[in-house]
């Protein structure tokens, strides 16, 4: 909507806001445009339900509603609330004894489009499973056909007259925020929009758990919406004060529009006060203010609420506030800067130029509670730097110190024209301190953060400038080995971040290669000759990722080559160090990695090799139960065992022998729970450890795959929701980390093939949808990464052939179809084995669907 109709709506909207609706819709007869008819008309509705509905259906005449106190096996205590389109009772179940919150819809309300509605909030309320949104228990019909459902009852207090009686501080009112953040972007991540999110609705428990309520008025946005836009604003279900504009203008809503409301309520949070002067205006005021005026800042809120002495601001919340001396939240001061800008940026009035996600902003709150640079401010050098001094005060100060007495004598140095024997003692002990600082900023800092939930971001701005230096270095090295050697694990730690395997990357698996062939280069001049263990260790794990890397972008002759000569590597270090558990574990591991160059999953080979390192590693265990490294190993080799011995109980069943598949499933059954309790022992000393984390969750989806086969979905929906609330909690942490985003498409493609497996086709055609959205977010960052290809593709046939097996050939057809239109047009021509084998699985797929 153009914003000259948007002024031409309000205009007709006051002028005939009073009339009575005869002369009102005499006035509307004579307009032409029906998008300006509509807009006006859902003003003048809303207008008309929020002077209505508090009113209606009070508890006073609780029994003139409801003809009995007992709606099916729950007795009505008391009235909850009321609002919008239902009313919440406290409830008890007979049979239990527990309390519960029961809400049914309106008499008034009972329209068709509003049953619906209230049908969809209880669809929407059992598809959420999240610690932080309440939970349905039940669903039901009373008598006359009224729908009512039955939620978990949260005993608690709304979020901002909980901060306020706590008297919470900033840091800590921003922590609890970041949990009500992960609440909604797990819904979200549902493809679901609240819609209503407001303070009323976000109730903190004793324990200090927000718990997200009243999903009446929330969207899926995979609806064909076709005919609805803008129905629940005209329809008066939103709360002014926390609403977006689009939400005024009868506009489509998104993602966006409940971040929108999050500002409103950070804002209200942090400040007492709401954006906008719209206490006790007319709707259509409130909604000039809220679509045309822009906010002040939080910070210049705060200054004038501390300024107002004896004055409420402009909400109820506000007079209730204490006042801590301590807190930071009473001080302007401290919402300047990164605070005013977060909060401005969720209150744009275009959806797009809001954050482009739930996740983002709390990205930003966590920068921001951290020091860190925050995303919502311009990323300029000074920014930056006034971030970092401010986080290592100490050892900036030493750095520039150190900084402007090389900076001082610097001038006029050149390594290749000085000659003197002074200034070149100068020369190499000034090069000795950058490459000093180069190591630091690669290894020291790197790994104090790299399996830390969050630091992707970190580690992006570690490539750029690490890079830099070690290029620099690269260019001076000569023929000075330890140099050499420190570039060559430089780049290598570079080339982990950029696209390293089973980790948190940025998705550049060409520059990644490149990182570890640099690597390579380095190496192979000084190493491939020697007996220096230490050299030849590095050089065989350079050849170990190295051959992982050719693997990410499908060049399988290179694989092949390098993980050889790592387990030749490996060999010979064995060999030299007989009594030295780490050699032993890391010749057991070469042969695990030297196992995945056999293209057949069920070769002898293959398995040969698993074996082999699977036999090594129980021996090592004898000798050392707790080692780390053996216990990850162990994981390891039986998770490749488990994934053995289950393709090969899919082949059996292909071929239509059920029994010989049955045997190896539960062949592969106790090696999936052997390493999952491998990594739960290890996750025991690393709490924190997001990689052995996902680990788990990837035992608990292996576990969950052979339930499944097996036919006990009820274990396999059990595990495979395990894995993907581990998940779930890693990504609101590191939204754009890869790996995780690869995980998420693996868990839902194997919700949907379990939902699909118990004849649940809706529930499971929404979970396969958000494993293709994951793995088109993975595609568009990185789309020469045969994995990603490979999971994109060979998924979809996963799916259509479980589709086929359950009698539904007609749902499994267009999959197949599209399946083939996306490799058509976007894959890659070098990937053609991947073509090939797709095309063919592609034909067979089709034939069983006529």
């Amino acid at each position: 909507m153009n914003p000259e109709k948007w002024q031409e709506i309000k205009r007709i909207f006051n002028e005939i806001v009073e009339l009575s609706e005869k002369e009102k819709s005499k006035f509307l007869e004579n307009i032409s445009d029906e998008e300006i008819i509509s807009g006006v008309q859902n003003l003048l509705k809303s207008d008309e339900s929020s002077h209505s509905f508090p009113d209606i259906y009070s508890s006073t005449n609780f029994n003139e509603k409801i003809p009995q106190q007992q709606i099916g096996k729950y007795k009505i205590i008391s009235e909850l609330g009321n609002g919008g389109m239902g009313t919440v009772f406290l409830a008890e179940r007979e049979d239990f004894g527990k309390k519960c919150a029961l809400k049914v819809i309106k008499h008034e309300f009972s329209s068709s489009e509003l049953l619906r509605r209230f049908e969809n909030e209880r669809e929407i309320l059992a598809s959420l499973e999240h610690p932080n949104i309440a939970n349905l228990l039940d669903g039901g019909t009373m008598t006359g056909g009224l729908p009512f459902f039955v939620m978990e009852y949260v005993e608690g207090t709304d979020l901002i007259a909980f901060c306020n009686e706590n008297n919470l501080l900033l840091t800590e009112r921003l922590k609890l925020f970041r949990k009500i953040c992960t609440a909604v972007s797990y819904a979200h991540g549902k493809l679901i929009v609240h819609r209503d999110l407001k303070p009323t609705n976000i109730l903190i428990t004793k324990n200090g758990e927000p718990k997200l309520l009243d999903f009446g008025i929330s969207k899926l946005l995979t609806e064909d919406v076709s005919g609805e836009k803008g129905t629940a604003t005209a329809l008066g279900m939103m709360t002014p004060k926390y609403a977006s504009p689009e939400q005024f203008r009868g506009e489509s809503v998104s993602t966006a529009t409940d971040i929108y409301s999050l500002g409103v309520i950070l804002f209200e949070l942090l400040t007492a006060k709401l954006p906008y002067e719209i206490e006790n205006k007319r709707l259509d005021e409130v909604a000039r203010a809220i679509c045309e005026t822009n906010p002040q800042k939080p910070s210049m809120a705060l200054s004038q609420k501390n300024s107002a002495v004896g004055t409420t601001g402009n909400n109820t919340h506000s007079a209730n506030r204490q006042t801590n001396p301590k807190s930071k939240t009473q001080n302007p001061k401290f919402l300047k800067g990164d605070l005013d800008n977060i909060i401005l940026k969720t209150l744009r009035k275009e959806p797009d130029r809001r954050y482009s996600s739930v996740e983002k902003l709390s990205e930003d709150l966590r920068r921001h509670l951290e020091g860190l640079p925050v995303s919502a401010r311009p990323d300029t050098f000074s920014y930056r730097a006034e971030k970092f001094f401010k986080r290592n005060f100490p050892a900036v100060s030493a750095a520039v110190l150190i900084f402007l007495l090389l900076v001082g004598g610097i001038a006029g140095i050149g390594w290749q024209y000085v000659r003197a024997e002074n200034q070149r003692k100068i020369a190499e002990q000034r090069f000795d301190q950058i490459r000093e600082l180069a190591n630091n900023v690669v290894f020291k800092y790197h790994d104090e953060i790299k399996d830390l939930q969050g630091s992707t971001k970190v580690r992006e701005m570690m490539v750029e400038d690490s890079l830099k230096y070690l290029d620099n270095l690269h260019f001076e090295s000569g023929d000075d080995a330890a140099l050499i050697q420190d570039l060559a694990q430089a780049y290598m730690r570079i080339a982990e971040v950029q696209g390293g395997a089973f980790q948190a990357n940025l998705g550049d698996s060409a520059g990644s290669l490149e990182s570890y062939k640099k690597a390579l280069e380095l190496l192979k001049p000084i190493a491939e000759n020697s007996n220096d263990l230490k050299l030849l260790a590095l050089l065989r794990e350079a050849h170990l990722e190295t051959g992982r890397a050719f693997y990410r972008v499908g060049d399988f002759t290179n694989q092949s080559e390098n993980l050889q000569k790592s387990l030749d590597l490996s060999e010979k270090l064995a060999l030299l160090e007989p009594e030295n558990i780490e050699q032993q574990i890391n010749l057991a591991r070469s042969y695990i990695h030297l196992a995945e160059i056999y293209r057949e999953d069920v070769s002898t080979e293959r398995l040969g090799l698993f074996n082999k390192a699977f036999g090594m590693v129980e021996q090592i265990l004898q000798i050392a139960p707790n080692n780390e490294n053996a216990l990850r190993l162990l994981a390891t080799v039986t998770h490749r065992l488990q994934l053995h011995y289950y393709t090969q109980a899919s082949q059996a069943r292909r071929s239509g022998e059920s029994e010989k598949a049955k045997l190896f499933l539960l062949t592969a059954l106790p090696f999936a729970k052997r390493s999952t309790k491998a990594l739960e022992k290890s996750s025991e000393l690393h709490p924190d450890n997001s990689r052995l984390k996902r680990n788990i969750a990837a035992g608990r989806l292996n576990e969950g795959k052979i339930h499944r086969d097996l036919g006990e979905t009820d274990q396999a929906l059990d595990l495979e929701n395990q894995a993907k609330e581990i998940i779930l909690a890693i990504a609101a942490n590191d939204p754009e980390n890869n790996e995780i985003n690869l995980d998420l498409k693996e868990i839902f493609e194997d919700l949907s093939l379990t939902h699909i497996k118990r004849g649940e086709f809706a529930e499971a055609a929404r979970n396969f949808q958000l494993s293709v959205d994951y793995c088109e977010r993975l595609l568009k960052k990185d789309p020469e990464n045969y994995e990603f290809w490979y999971a994109r593709l060979f998924g979809e046939t996963e799916y259509a052939k479980a589709l086929v097996e359950m009698g539904k050939p007609q749902l499994a057809k267009p999959i197949y179809l599209r399946a083939a239109a996306k490799a058509e047009k976007d894959l890659p021509k070098k990937f053609t084995e991947i073509n090939e084998k797709f095309r063919e699985e592609v034909r067979e797929g089709l034939l069983k669907c006529v």
